[in-house]
């Protein structure tokens, strides 16, 4: 199958798992490397020029994980909100708090490393979408109805959200705007859903058309015997 012809809901996962193997995977990876490289028989010194740290052998691969993937991941979580839900379900047999996060482990980057699954469903829907939005499918009311439903919670989110709170509210515990931006990026994301909703009702009742007006009739011809009469 060739790239062009893939679907959107294939597509939009694929787009999704590169950006995060970019942002993220990589540069862990990488820096795991380089402290390995300067590790000793119990670790690794580090040191800059604002802090100096000995990282323990055992918790080098946690270490380059954290480091590397918190430094994009409010990119990373906003553009991988709706993965927040399944995050709290699988989060609920702990009881301990709303998000379970690793020993080893700061929330932001387990986030970023685990939502962009957590949100592949997501990418799927709104590809099913855009495909449709493209007539390359029919989408069933239950999906619409489900699409446009996630369209106005994100809405109702971003709105509560940039108006419900001041700046300086926002810009506490290091800023809420990603957040912000990342409710209006999948509210606009799933407005592909009430829009082919839109479409589709349209195909199934069409306008109807003008009928054309009716055409003058022909006069007929007169018959030869009247002719002879009137002469």
């Amino acid at each position: 199958m060739k790239l062009a012809r893939l679907p959107f809901s294939y597509l939009l996962p694929l787009a999704e798992l590169t950006i995060w193997l970019v942002l993220v995977i990589v540069p862990a990876t990488l820096f795991f490397f380089q402290l390995r490289s300067l590790a000793g028989p119990t670790g690794a010194l580090i040191q800059t020029a604002t802090y100096t740290a000995f990282i323990p052998r055992h918790e080098i691969f946690s270490f380059a994980f954290t480091t590397g993937a918190s430094r994009h991941s409010h990119i990373i979580t906003a553009l991988n909100l709706p993965g927040i839900i399944v995050e709290v379900l699988i989060s609920l047999p702990t009881r301990s708090s709303a998000s379970w996060v690793p020993a080893g482990f700061l929330l932001d980057s387990w986030r970023a490393l685990v939502l962009p699954f957590f949100c592949l469903p997501a990418w799927w829907f709104v590809g099913r979408g855009i495909d449709a939005l493209l007539g390359r499918r029919h989408l069933h009311l239950a999906t619409l109805l489900t699409g446009s439903a996630l369209s106005l919670l994100f809405f109702v989110l971003f709105l509560g959200l940039r108006f419900g709170l001041s700046a300086s509210e926002r810009s506490e515990n290091g800023g809420m705007d990603w957040i912000l931006w990342g409710f209006c990026f999948w509210a606009l994301a799933f407005t592909v859903f009430p829009t082919v909703w839109a479409r589709q009702r349209k195909s199934l009742n069409p306008a109807p058309s003008n009928p054309a007006p009716p055409t003058p009739a022909e006069p007929l011809p007169t018959p030869p015997h009247q002719n002879r009469n009137t002469a």
